[in-house]
């Protein structure tokens, strides 16, 4: 009587046939599996570590409030298309062995680990029975055919079945075999562009370095683009995704699973429609003139407006008598609050000799909180951060504010935040006004 091989413990996989190119080439795909996966784990694992020690120096200052999510989807999407052209890879290799050997790297991987995975199982146990099949060999074929689950009956069994009964030594498989194979790059394309929208979107728009966005603003224009394009391709692959799913849930098996192609050239386009309006302010970015600014959610403003526009405080230096001409009308009462904490922080620094005489232009973040270009000098220009309500020692609620040091170049302008030096952090008291200095210059 024949042996069963795929009763489990039939054969001792680490030493089956280790001579055997197959088998060698299965032990090497399942490594390269192990190290993209871990790949992709340790990353995340590893960005995260990186996120907790480094949230306040780069995320808080220069990404949106979803960032983290946004980075963890792009890295695993990142894994996932290299993980797929990796298998796709080899598996175009593996397509000229002959079927004996197709057959020992198969059974290797069966019984390395797919008999624990009931999805894995059974499309694993299915190849081996066609290839079985294509040998000859009725009773393998029909062993792997009554392991296979029974929720899981594509119509290829069904042939396999009739052709066990059947006295016929051959068997045609033509029709079942996969008319169109995957494409290793285009898959990968793919994932990257996704990986990039998710990278692209998690980055605040850099009112920072507004004064330095005309220098690369095709480039930003360009990376937009392909953002878009990621957006959409990720938007098709989860409608794609649940309709597998759902298919799976009703029928069992996505063997016969065809996507309609109008309805899916109908979601692209409402899809394409839709992230197209949703980005139309990075293009305006990248047709921006030199002239025009940019806010801190994105909107162009153009010179012949921008006057109108600014936000701009100006005050005298003296807290106690101070006057103020703000050209935005609607100005929220808690940003008048912030303006007047910086004031008085301002008068504590400028008799410190922090900071010459100052006058307060008022404006936003990256991340939409105010903050106050305070004073210049021959060196540096001094920016004030709000960085929220904290307590002193006493518990008294105080506004932190962060002073900032952006350094100038040789033509007078500033190098920008990702330049700038951290001169301090003050508490400011809401009630009694008093300065809080808490030594420390590091976030």
């Amino acid at each position: 009587m024949e042996q069963d091989l795929y009763e489990i413990g039939a054969i001792d996989a680490d030493n089956y046939k280790p001579d055997s190119k197959a088998i060698q080439a299965a032990k090497n795909r399942r490594l390269l599996s192990n190290i993209i996966i871990w790949y992709g784990v340790w990353s995340v694992i590893l960005f995260l570590v990186w996120e907790w020690r480094h949230k306040y120096d780069f995320l808080d200052r220069w990404c949106t409030d979803d960032a983290v999510f946004k980075i963890i989807a792009g890295l695993i999407s990142v894994a996932f298309g290299v993980w797929l052209f990796s298998m796709i890879t080899v598996g175009k290799k593996l397509s000229k062995l002959s079927y004996e050997e197709k057959f020992d790297f198969d059974l290797y991987l069966y019984h390395k680990r797919a008999y624990k995975k009931k999805g894995a199982r059974n499309i694993t146990l299915l190849a081996l029975a066609q290839l079985n099949a294509k040998m000859g060999d009725k009773y393998l074929c029909q062993k792997a055919i009554e392991k296979i689950d029974v929720g899981y009956q594509p119509k290829l069994i069904d042939k396999l079945k009739l052709w066990i009964k059947s006295e016929e030594e051959e068997i045609d498989l033509s029709e079942f075999d996969t008319k169109r194979k995957p494409k290793a790059f285009p898959i990968l394309i793919f994932f990257l562009l996704i990986a990039h929208a998710f990278f692209f979107d998690s980055i605040a728009y850099p009112i920072n370095i507004y004064y330095k966005i005309h220098k690369i603003k095709l480039l930003y224009g360009f990376l937009g683009i392909l953002s878009m394009v990621g957006n959409g391709l990720s938007a098709i692959f989860i409608f794609v995704g649940i309709s597998l799913i759902i298919h799976h849930i009703r029928y069992k098996d996505i063997s016969n699973f065809k996507v309609c192609k109008p309805l899916m050239i109908v979601v692209s386009i409402i899809v394409a429609i839709c992230v197209v309006i949703s980005k139309l302010d990075i293009i305006d970015v990248a047709l921006s003139s030199d002239s025009d600014k940019i806010t801190s959610t994105g909107e162009v403003i153009k010179a012949s407006d921008y006057e109108d526009s600014a936000v701009t405080y100006e005050y005298d230096y003296d807290y106690d008598d101070y006057n103020y001409d703000y050209e935005e009308e609607e100005s929220s009462t808690e940003d008048i609050d912030i303006m007047n904490m910086m004031i008085v922080l301002c008068n504590y620094l400028q008799k410190e000799g922090i900071i010459p005489d100052f006058t307060v232009e008022l404006d936003y973040s990256a991340k939409g909180r105010v903050k106050g270009t305070v004073a210049q000098d021959e060196s540096y220009i001094y920016v004030l951060y709000d960085n929220d309500i904290k307590q002193d020692e006493d518990g008294n609620d105080c506004l932190e504010l962060v002073l900032e040091a952006e350094p100038l170049d040789e033509n007078g302008n500033s190098l920008g935040q990702t330049e700038a030096v951290l001169k301090g952090f003050y508490l400011v008291n809401l009630e009694t006004k008093e300065v809080i200095d808490e030594h420390k210059t590091h976030w």
